[in-house]
């Protein structure tokens, strides 16, 4: 679909009308850009759910979505610990094939390599718990350190690493980050938008919004040509 087409700017309306005053913050929750949170777990309200769908027999697709309506970090996952944790833990029960966190009228929706990691992460730290504790903690918390360690150490601390996937989904990110990427949008919307712009990003334009915002349009070298993005300003 072209981007300038009236679909897409009814979209970007959508999105802008249903984004909640604090775009900047949540925007950065949604893409890691703040400081990870080390706040105890039990600060953290999100309520995670299995469900599967009930339309199609036939369809046994697992999806983990996570209420964090009344968490104070929103759910963000790429930079709270606490919230992590909640999503892991539930992880250790019962695998999921697609995770969502819904706040604040919005969904993150995270890609499966995202949805892989923490799946790992709690295979491992069920696998791990008796054996050793404090590890189990940290792949709850902190499942890009867990695998480091673990997989500096021999036995069976690392064969688990290994064989739960943990090592290899960690080994494609440096950070929470681009670890746990998610596409942001109205929960009532069935589109999607990356909050981050392509790395090899080109800025074409920049124009100032009678919202306060600033809506930027990045030559990004792919077959569609631009990227739009839009951040709040206060």
């Amino acid at each position: 679909m072209p981007l300038g087409s009236p679909s897409i700017d009814s979209l970007s309306e959508t999105v802008a009308a249903a984004l909640p005053d604090a775009l900047g913050d949540r925007l950065a929750d949604a893409t890691g850009s703040q400081r990870d949170s080390r706040d105890s777990a039990g600060d953290c309200g999100c309520e995670p759910a299995f469900s599967t769908p009930t339309d199609r027999p036939d369809d046994d697709t697992v999806t983990l979505a996570v209420d964090a309506g009344d968490c104070p970090h929103r759910g963000s996952l790429s930079t709270s610990a606490p919230c992590r944790a909640a999503v892991v833990e539930a992880l250790e029960t019962r695998d999921a094939d697609r995770l969502v966190v819904r706040a604040d009228g919005l969904e993150r929706r995270y890609d499966a390599d995202a949805t892989g990691l923490l799946v790992a992460a709690g295979r491992f730290a069920e696998r791990v718990r008796f054996r050793d504790d404090r590890l189990a903690d940290r792949a709850r918390e902190d499942p890009l350190g867990a695998a480091h360690e673990a997989t500096g150490r021999a036995g069976p601390v690392r064969r688990a690493a290994v064989e739960t996937g943990l090592a290899e989904g960690a080994s494609r990110s440096a950070d929470y980050g681009d670890a746990l990427r998610a596409v942001v949008g109205p929960t009532l919307a069935r589109s999607r938008v990356d909050p981050r712009p392509p790395a090899d990003g080109r800025l074409v334009e920049a124009t100032d919004l009678d919202t306060g915002a600033v809506a930027r349009i990045l030559r990004d070298g792919i077959e569609s040509g631009d990227f739009r993005a839009g951040r709040a300003t206060r």
